[in-house]
Order: C-alpha cells, then sequence, then structure tokens
C-alpha cells in the first residue's frame, strides 16, 4: 500500500472519529433535554405543583375578564389608565410564560401549537399588544373576550378519587362553565361590534339619549351616554337567548342578526349534547350514594356493618316517637350494603322521608363517613346485629368503626352497641364514650327477674317509647286491668335538669311535689362528683361513692336525704317529654295542696328510722325537717347540705 492510500486511509478513520464525537455530544445534549423535559413534565403534570400551577392561571383567567369589563367601561371615556395597561400587560405575561412551559413540555410542539388549549392562549395574549395601539390591528382587542376560555384549564381541580361522584360534579362544573363563558363570550363580541359601528343595535329611548336622532343617520357621532354598555349586552344576551329574541334590545341591520346566529346556533347545539350528558350520569349513579349536605338543626350519624330493618326500624321509632317531643335532628345511615326492599320502604316512609338519609359507605374508609360528616354530627352510634353468628367478628368490626371515628372526630360522643360482654376489654384502646352490651344487660334483667318476678317487663316498658292504645273494644273486665296497665305502660324515663326553686330540698321532699304537682315520679339524680351524702350514710354506702366520685358525674338512685344542689338533673317517670318538662320551670308556687308530711303511717315511720340510720330519738328531728321543707321553710337546710 503506497503513503497516499495511508494517508487516505487515516484521514477517514479520522473524520470517522469526528463524526463519532459529534454524534455522542449531540446524543447527550439531547438525552439531558429530554430528561429535563420528562421531569418537566412530571412536576407540571403529576404533582402539587401542577395543581397550584392550574389554580394560578384560573385565578389569573378570572381577574382578566373581570378587568376586561373595566377596561370596556374605560374605553369610552378615553384612553385607558396606565395602571390597567399595566395589568394587562402582566396577565399576558403570565399567559406567555404558562404557554411557553406547556410548549416545552409537549411531545410534539407542532400539534400542541395549533391545539384548543394553545389557540385559546394565543387569542388571549395577542390582543394586549393593541390597546394602545390605533392602527388597523385594532379590531383584535375583540379576541379579549375568548380569556374566559382559558377557566377550562381549572377542570381538573374538580376530580375526586370517588368516580360516580367526579362525574357527575365535573359535568356540573362544565354545565356552568359553558353557560356562563357563553354569556361572557357573547356579550362581549356584541359590545365590539357595537363598538366598531355604533348603531348595530336598536335599544329604547331613555331620558338621557334619545336614540331615534342617530338611528337615521349613523355618520353622526353617538354621544357617550347612548353607547351600549357591556351590562346592557349581558341583558341582550340573556333575553334573546331565553325568549329568541323578543326583548326591548334586537339587531339593527344584517352584520348585527348574522353575529346573533352566529352566537345562538352552537349554543343549541352543546348546551343540550352537556345536560343529556348530565343525565346520563345522574342515572346511573345511586341514590344512596350522596353525601348529606348537614341540617341547620343537626344531626346523628348511626353506621354499622349490618344495619337491618328491624334495627332501624326500632331506632327511628324510638327516636322520632311524640313522646319526645317534636324532634328536628336527622338521622343519617352509613351502611356498607345497600338498603333491601324492607329498610328502602322505610326510608320513603312520610314519617321518616325528610328527616332520614342512608348512605352506602364503610365506616372505615374515610371518603366514606366523610360523607355522614361526623365532625359537626351530635352523636354517632354504632350499631351491631343482634342475630348474629359470629358474634366475635361483629363485635371486631364495631370496635374497628368506632376507633375509626374517634381517630378522626374525637370530639364526638360515640355510642357503641356489643354483643359480647368479653370484648369490653377493648374499652380504652377503642375510647368509646357510651357502651351498651346486649347479651349483659338481657343476662342482667333475666337474673333480676328471677328474683324479682315483672322486673324485665317493667324495665322494658320504661325504656320503650309506647303510643295511646284504643281499650274502646274491649269488654268490662278486660277494660279495667288494660286500662291500669296502660297507665304504667305509657310512661317512660326522661333525664333533666331541675330548676332553681329545688336547690336546698331534700330528695324526698322535691320527690313529693313532683309527685303531687306534676305527676312524676323522680327516682334518682345526677350530681357532681364533689357532691357528698350526709355524714348518716353507712359505711358500705361512702366506700361505693368514692369509687363514683373518679367520674365528672355521678347518679344517686333513691338518695335518702339528699339535698338538691344547683345543676342536679333528676330522673323522672313521665308520660312524655313535654310533661316531665314542667321541673325545668317550676318557680316554687304550689298549685295542688301538698299532703302533709306529719301524716305518717307505721310503713313510713319505718322509713324514716332508715333514714336516720335505725336512730330512734331522732325521728322526731327527721319529722320537723321535712316538715319545714314541705311548708317551704328553711329548717331543715343546714342538716341536708352537702358535704
Amino acid at each position: 500500500m503506497s503513503g497516499a492510500d495511508d494517508g487516505e486511509v487515516r484521514n477517514s478513520f479520522a473524520t470517522a472519529e469526528a463524526a463519532g464525537v459529534r454524534a455522542r455530544a449531540n446524543t447527550t445534549n439531547q438525552s439531558c433535554g429530554q430528561v429535563i423535559q420528562k421531569a418537566t413534565y412530571n412536576l407540571v403534570m403529576r404533582t402539587q405543583v401542577g395543581f397550584l400551577l392550574d389554580a394560578f392561571q384560573t385565578l389569573l383567567s378570572f381577574c382578566a375578564c373581570f378587568t376586561y369589563v373595566a377596561a370596556t367601561y374605560m374605553e369610552a371615556e378615553g384612553p385607558l389608565p396606565r395602571g390597567l395597561l399595566s395589568v394587562e400587560y402582566f396577565f399576558a405575561a403570565m399567559f406567555v410564560m404558562d404557554y411557553l412551559l406547556h410548549l416545552f413540555i409537549s411531545d410534539n410542539r407542532m400539534v400542541y401549537v395549533f391545539s384548543t388549549e394553545a389557540m385559546v392562549d394565543l387569542f388571549a395574549i395577542l390582543p394586549v399588544f393593541t390597546l394602545e395601539s390605533d392602527a388597523t390591528i385594532g379590531f383584535l382587542r375583540v379576541f379579549r373576550v375568548f380569556r374566559v376560555v382559558r377557566i377550562l384549564r381549572g377542570y381538573r381541580m374538580f376530580t375526586s378519587t370517588d368516580s360516580s361522584e367526579a362525574g357527575v360534579s365535573r359535568q356540573i362544573a362544565i354545565l356552568v362553565f359553558i353557560v356562563c363563558s357563553f354569556i361572557f363570550v357573547a356579550s362581549g363580541l356584541v359590545h365590539s361590534l357595537e363598538a366598531i359601528f355604533p348603531g348595530s343595535f336598536y335599544r329604547p329611548d331613555t331620558e338621557h339619549c334619545i336614540w331615534q336622532r342617530y338611528r337615521d343617520d349613523l355618520s353622526i357621532p353617538m354621544p357617550l351616554d347612548c353607547r351600549l354598555e357591556f351590562f346592557s349586552t349581558v341583558y341582550f344576551v340573556l333575553i334573546t337567548a331565553t325568549t329568541v329574541g323578543f326583548g326591548d334590545i334586537y339587531p339593527n341591520d344584517d352584520v348585527s342578526r348574522a353575529l346573533v346566529l352566529l352566537i345562538l346556533l352552537p349554543l343549541f347545539y352543546v348546551l343540550p349534547r352537556e345536560i343529556s350528558k348530565l343525565t346520563e350520569l345522574l342515572d346511573k349513579q345511586s341514590k344512596y350514594t350522596r353525601r348529606f349536605l348537614g341540617s341547620v338543626n343537626g344531626h346523628i350519624v348511626v353506621c354499622g356493618n349490618d344495619i337491618t330493618f328491624a334495627a332501624a326500624r326500632g331506632f327511628l321509632m324510638e327516636f322520632y316517637h311524640n313522646d319526645h317531643g317534636e324532634q328536628k335532628m336527622k338521622v343519617v345511615f352509613l351502611c356498607p350494603n345497600n338498603p333491601n326492599s324492607e329498610l328502602g320502604s322505610l326510608l320513603l316512609d312520610p314519617m321518616f322521608d325528610d328527616k332520614v338519609q342512608y348512605i352506602t359507605g364503610s365506616p372505615l374508609v374515610s371518603m366514606h363517613l366523610n360523607k355522614a360528616r361526623p365532625h359537626d354530627a351530635s352523636a354517632v352510634f354504632v350499631l351491631t346485629s343482634q342475630f348474629s353468628e359470629h358474634d366475635m367478628t361483629t363485635d371486631a368490626t364495631a370496635i374497628l368503626i368506632v376507633k375509626a371515628i374517634k381517630s378522626t372526630v374525637p370530639w364526638v360522643t360515640v355510642y357503641c352497641q356489643l354483643v359480647n360482654p368479653l370484648n369490653k376489654m377493648h374499652s380504652s384502646w377503642a375510647e368509646w364514650d357510651h357502651l351498651v352490651c346486649i347479651e349483659e344487660l338481657k343476662m342482667g334483667i333475666l337474673a333480676k327477674s328471677c328474683l324479682c318476678p315483672g322486673f324485665s317487663t317493667l324495665i322494658a316498658n320504661l325504656i320503650t317509647s309506647s303510643s295511646d292504645y284504643d281499650v274502646a273494644t274491649l269488654d268490662h273486665v278486660d277494660k279495667m286491668w288494660v286500662e291500669e296497665y296502660l297507665s304504667g305502660y305509657g310512661q317512660e324515663v326522661y333525664s333533666l335538669e331541675m330548676s332553681s326553686a329545688f336547690v336546698g330540698k331534700l330528695f324526698c321532699v322535691a320527690a313529693n311535689v313532683c309527685f303531687c304537682e306534676f305527676g312524676l315520679c323522680l327516682f334518682a339524680v345526677e350530681t357532681r362528683r364533689d357532691a357528698r351524702p350526709r355524714k348518716t350514710a353507712t359505711p358500705r354506702a361512702e366506700d361505693g361513692e368514692e369509687e363514683l366520685g373518679e367520674v365528672p358525674t355521678r347518679i344517686l338512685i333513691n338518695p335518702k336525704d339528699y339535698t338538691i344542689r344547683s345543676g342536679d338533673r333528676g330522673f323522672f317517670i313521665a308520660d312524655d317529654h313535654e310533661k316531665a318538662a314542667t321541673v325545668t320551670t317550676w318557680n316554687g308556687m304550689f298549685i295542688n295542696a301538698p299532703s302533709s308530711m306529719m301524716q305518717v303511717t307505721p310503713a313510713d315511720k319505718r322509713t324514716f328510722l332508715r333514714l336516720n340510720a335505725g336512730h330512734g330519738p331522732f325521728l322526731r328531728d327527721a319529722k320537723l325537717r321535712i316538715s319545714g321543707q314541705a311548708t317551704g321553710g328553711g329548717g331543715g337546710g343546714g342538716d341536708g347540705g352537702v358535704g
């Protein structure tokens, strides 16, 4: 091989090597650009930064629309103020930055340039540079009205993790946006046409402008008072769209008529299509997936893994019973399963239709739980199935529900219902406020019934509200005992704060007053923990009260000669809540003559002996003290004080 050939070969290798180096450099530069582009795309489209940018651009679009409306009024009076122009340039700069950002992260930039989003951005940017120009391109200012379409980028803010709700909410937002943008764009086009060609739209005369003077000869300059303002164009668009042109403002020439047709025809196509989509989405959405919107009268939440018809009916009948007065508070059921036919019929009952809402969802899912608005609920009830074969599983679900609620809204009072008493040991972990153990309560009542026949019936009647029973159809023999039984069957237990007139009176005196004056049976008092019985109490009672003193309040059942204190709540057996509420407003005046406490029977004497710890010599003092309380005297105040 000759030297010339060797030189050519070496030159070829050098050229190829240089080309490879340049190719590798270009590849490196290209790969770096792609990495930056991909990272920017992920930042804008898949993170919270993109959401904030969309929200910021949507806010700018709203502000730009308001600025445009303000400019329409200022343009009629002369050049725009420098401050308003600066604001317009700021909006344009922000729109340009957003345009360039999306152009950079797009995979196909040529496709993006001719996309709808990019064209809308250009329509919003270009007219700004004609605001200070009187050149022939000034007509581009009319395109400023299309900046309202930029609000379309805010649709992603309406998304939700719940697909059904997201679809309906998004479609409603689209429908509202279409109507508002149509009104804004149409009004802007009409106003711009009137500004370029004055007299294009006929309007009635006013005291400031007799428009007929300028109708025949449009070459005469029209004064400012006769100009069509933006608000008037909004009125024209609304009247034209709703009455198909039967308004006091209407087109005056062929150009204005063509513009009105250009505005209305797309609306008649787009609006029915979007309404049809919304109707289709609403038909697919179950009425039991809608969130509770709240109530001015408050509400409670009843949830559980399986709420049966019997449980729901029993709860609603008791909660809305007439004996409790008019109840305006609403009840929201939250259950994972859709209601069966029986429960569905119960929810449609006229008695509960406007007061009860059923939501399908699990209380263990925060999104479903928030639909019931537990944060502003008066209380939450967690029910369990009493007839479940797997009581441990049922109780475990209820305990988890209580824990989920307390972790979300710890300030709400939670009432929990369990089946197996062994699960009470989870109290410190679940943190329920009140617990009812079905099995334990049932066995306890049955055990007491063995010692005291009829005890279960008495308790069942007192804790269950009952309606009036018609005894007119019964014969004379049955009617007598049925009426006697119903007089007690129709009474329930109510807890109410006692009026200040009872303060300082002995419990037995207060019970006597309640029975003689109001027909109520006072059998217990709820008092603060610092309340102490009299020193005549037995050591056994004192020990029990020391244990109860650890809680904020305690309930004293038939507390001997306890003296009523301010703020004490009494437990009454009464026919209804209205009758029991009379003790809260009693002013101390007697309507019926109180029974004399001095007229006692031998049985009463034994009661007095027990009140005085079996000390007979104190019988006379006790009788005098009780008598003084009954007649309104204060002789027993010192002895009946609270330690």
